[in-house]
């Protein structure tokens, strides 16, 4: 297995976050009698007690910080509440681990937790679908920076909507798993499920279907180059769709130049549900050229196992209608979720499962829709015509646009580069116009370089 997370990924929470001394919620004794509440009073809680707890899941809120907001809302009449943040979140006191491949383990039953999250879905949602789609995947998750201690999570994701992701076994440990005796009851679990397939309370006769892909992780890019070791697999994918097309020109030499863009523009074709339809065949060639170039312009080290499998990613892309249908970045984001998770160096493992018990009972949270008008969505495409929202306020279902006109082509090898969405424009030529706002849907990315500015479709879904 292929750690993907080891070579310096950094995310949001660095280890100096986080207090080594805060003892949060470990393992109580049998006897501890700290929170005089029993659970069971709190299986009729309030409405607002439901939404604290949502809201101290959802935002990784410290158990101090939560014991101290319900003794204040007590005391403003709230008396109905929970003291302690462990029964509000029901936290289970004990969580019984196992060691398997050299590491900390602990497995949840596949079967039951895909019950627990498919009767979170509105009944409707599960009508509409006579099989159920999961894919999984398996990854290092480095905890610390001062030390080789990682989680090896095994991640399943339901492709409904939303799509869910939550994991089927957690290890934890100092080194990789020195085996893969730590898989044995994930493939066991799964073997029963496609045997005898599930049944959900509000659905009957389901056969559940599994596309068991752990597909290759590809890439946004705020940070520079000389931190590419440190980049996370958004940064890569931007770089490779958009901004690596511009940034590298006249850095690399034509032939070398030439040879990335073949690549970037065979993605930005597979990624696109709309553009895979019609050129898939095309990006497949592209792909060819890029593997058999690659050789003859890096030598044979160019082809590892990773380049290999840009020959047969066109199918994967065609039958699953793109790329972003069967990629990790579902599960890239659940990791930093996790990562989050861990608020002390003691028992990592121990306080992620409490984490994720304590998630049990929260809501689906439906994918918003993104606004058009908003202070980040301002650069749109109009036919070939890049438009600029300048005014967000509206007038009459209209919003106010620099729309920029006569487009020219970045390149027009190995295509023609309006074919995948980027457009060349003379920063002079444009007009004001007020433009309907279901007019305004084709988001881009808009860069300015000298008296050009560059208007990229983006393609990708999530």
């Amino acid at each position: 297995m292929e750690d993907h997370l080891s070579t310096g990924t950094s995310y949001a929470w660095e280890e100096s976050d986080w207090d080594d001394n805060f003892v949060e919620d470990m393992d109580l004794d049998e006897n501890d009698t700290t929170d005089q509440e029993d659970l069971t009073d709190m299986e009729d809680k309030s409405s607002l007690a439901t939404d604290l707890a949502t809201w101290a899941s959802k935002f990784q809120v410290k158990n101090n910080a939560v014991d101290h907001l319900l003794k204040v809302l007590q005391q403003h009449g709230h008396t109905d509440l929970p003291s302690t943040a462990r029964t509000l979140l029901k936290t289970p006191r004990h969580v019984a681990t196992i060691q398997k491949s050299g590491m900390e383990y602990f497995h949840y039953p596949l079967h039951q937790k895909l019950l627990e999250h498919l009767e979170k879905y509105p009944v409707e949602e599960l009508h509409n679908h006579d099989t159920i789609d999961l894919s999984f995947n398996v990854d290092g998750l480095p905890l610390f920076k001062s030390s080789g201690k990682a989680m090896w999570p095994v991640l399943c994701a339901i492709h409904l909507n939303p799509t869910v992701v939550f994991p089927t076994t957690l290890t934890c440990g100092n080194n990789r798993p020195n085996d893969l005796h730590f898989l044995e009851d994930f493939v066991a679990d799964l073997e029963v499920l496609l045997s005898n397939g599930i049944q959900c309370k509000e659905v009957s006769n389901r056969l559940l279907q599994i596309k068991n892909e752990i597909p290759s992780i590809f890439s946004r890019t705020p940070r520079s180059l000389g931190e590419i070791e440190r980049w996370k697999a958004t940064e890569f994918r931007q770089f490779m769709l958009y901004t690596g097309k511009l940034v590298l020109k006249g850095i690399l030499e034509d032939d070398l130049y030439q040879h990335f863009l073949a690549f970037s523009v065979a993605m930005c074709l597979l990624v696109s549900p709309t553009l895979v339809k019609s050129h898939s065949e095309y990006a497949g060639n592209l792909l060819h050229y890029f593997v058999c170039r690659g050789r003859e312009l890096y030598g044979e080290e160019f082809i590892v196992y990773n380049i290999h499998s840009m020959l047969h990613i066109t199918d994967d892309a065609v039958q699953f209608n793109g790329l972003d249908n069967c990629s990790a970045f579902k599960f890239e984001s659940y990791l930093h979720t996790m990562k989050r998770m861990v608020r002390s160096g003691k028992h990592p493992l121990r306080q992620v499962a409490k984490r994720i018990e304590e998630r049990q009972s929260s809501p689906l949270e439906k994918h918003r829709e993104r606004k058009t008008v908003s202070a980040k969505d301002k650069a749109f495409l109009l036919h070939e015509n890049g438009c600029e929202i300048t005014d967000e306020m509206e007038k009459d279902g209209e919003v106010l646009c620099r729309v920029y006109h006569n487009p020219l082509p970045m390149f027009v090898e190995p295509c023609h580069s309006f074919l995948v969405g980027v457009y060349n424009y003379n920063k002079k030529q444009t007009s004001m116009r007020w433009i309907p706002r279901e007019q305004v849907e084709k988001r881009a990315i808009r860069i300015n370089h000298g008296d050009t500015v560059t208007f990229m479709a983006i393609l990708h879904q999530h």
